[in-house]
């Protein structure tokens, strides 16, 4: 399972008055690595992350009604919630797309 973490912050606490880095994230003037930077990256505490579930909108005949339903959960969407994410379980609502 990856882990995510926040790349700029590792880098800021690491390279902060370093004369090694550029300006630009990832910029170095010398060719080894730095240990120090490594150590950070190492030992960055990983993100509160989840994968995003992509789906869509299903219209469904249900009794004397259409609903919207979610492809991902197939809960019905009865008052017109946000569309771009389920309300029931947060699937990103694009189509159902694979997970970029």
């Amino acid at each position: 399972m990856p882990e995510y973490i926040d790349r700029e912050a590792v880098y800021k606490k690491a390279c902060r008055g370093c004369t090694r880095h550029g300006d630009e994230i990832g910029t170095c003037y010398y060719e080894e690595p730095c240990e120090e930077l490594q150590a950070e990256f190492a030992s960055a505490p990983a993100a509160d992350v989840v994968p995003v579930r992509h789906g869509e909108w299903i219209l469904k005949h249900c009794g004397d009604n259409w609903w919207d339903h979610c492809s991902v959960c197939d809960k019905a969407l009865g008052i017109p919630f946000s569309r771009i994410y389920c309300p029931n379980c947060g699937a990103k609502m694009d189509g159902g797309g694979g997970d970029a």
